[in-house]
This record gives structure tokens, sequence and C-alpha cells, in this order.
């Protein structure tokens, strides 16, 4: 098995915006869902993805770059959560962010039906 090269961009965190939290309970990820709405001419900045995957089949969640049909960009993933379920924590620390393109939405996408809750700490900036 092999690395899988992503468009995750990872930059220093900008001093503007206030941090926020977006939060995402599903039953069904595998249509994709918008976690973080595209802001015209604005990135978006997130410094922390708590993921929290609880289903009766195996299930991975893919995370990216989305303009309005899912997942088109693949930053994160896929993850893969068994059976049983777990959290996956990915924090890039306190000065350092990944960053999505200006005007595109945050979205994550899963493999099939399955509870699936995200927290995302965020903010938006030029």
């Amino acid at each position: 098995m092999g690395f899988t090269a992503n468009a995750m961009t990872i930059t220093k965190t900008p001093i503007e915006g206030d941090w926020k939290w977006a939060s995402l309970y599903i039953a069904d990820l595998s249509g994709a869902e918008d976690c973080i709405t595209a802001v015209s001419d604005k990135c978006i900045y997130i410094q922390r993805i708590l993921t929290c995957g609880g289903s009766v089949t195996d299930l991975t969640v893919t995370y990216g770059a989305a303009q309005g049909t899912g997942v088109t960009t693949i930053y994160i993933g896929p993850i893969a959560f068994p059976d049983a379920g777990g959290t996956v924590d990915i924090n890039f620390g306190p000065d350092e962010c990944m960053k999505v393109a200006s005007g595109t939405a945050f979205s994550a996408d899963a493999s099939g039906a399955g509870i699936v809750t995200i927290l995302i700490k965020y903010k938006i900036a030029d």
C-alpha cells in the first residue's frame, strides 16, 4: 500500500477573523454534505477536525473542497472507521491551518450509510 497525494495546503494561521465551530450529525453521509459553506472572495482556514463514526458496517470518510456536487478535490482521506466505530482527531496546532480555496465550500463524504458526527474549528479570512 502506498501513500495518496492529496491537494491539501497547510499555511500559517491568519490573524484576522474569529474562530468558529461547525458541527454535523448525520445518519447517511454517502451523498456528501457541505460542512462549511463557501464565502465569496474569502478562504476557509481549518485548524481542527474531529470525526466520530458509529456504524454497523465499515465506513470511510473523505474531506475536501466542494462546489455544489460533493467532494471534488480530496484534501484528507479516505479515513477508515471499523464497524465498531471510532474517533479521529486531526489537529494542525495553534500556528497552522489547512486552507480551502477562496469561494469554495468544505465538504465531507462517506463510503456508505452510517452515523457520523463531525466538529470543525475554522475561520474565514482573505
